[in-house]
């Protein structure tokens, strides 16, 4: 299993905690503790490496809704 770190941690923080949970899950999955990471702090990130796809969660406002939160799913958005 590859895994792969996204992390944004100009001070460090939570790039520690990510390392700490990447180790813990390439134990428990049995995989190289070797990861790929993307820094999304680093200037001169490879924009190839990124790819941002919105998601809707329930604690989201619905764009359909004008900001209003209502019963989940929303019949306007997508299942």
């Amino acid at each position: 299993m590859q895994i792969t770190k996204i992390v944004f941690s100009p001070t460090g923080g939570t790039q520690k905690v990510l390392d700490i949970l990447t180790e813990a899950l390439a134990t428990e999955q049995g995989a190289a503790s070797e990861a790929r990471q993307i820094d999304l702090a680093d200037p001169f990130i490879d924009e190839t490496d990124i790819e941002v796809a919105p998601i809707p969660s329930p604690s989201s406002p619905c764009p359909a809704s004008e900001g209003a939160r209502p019963k989940w799913p929303c019949s306007a958005c997508p299942a």
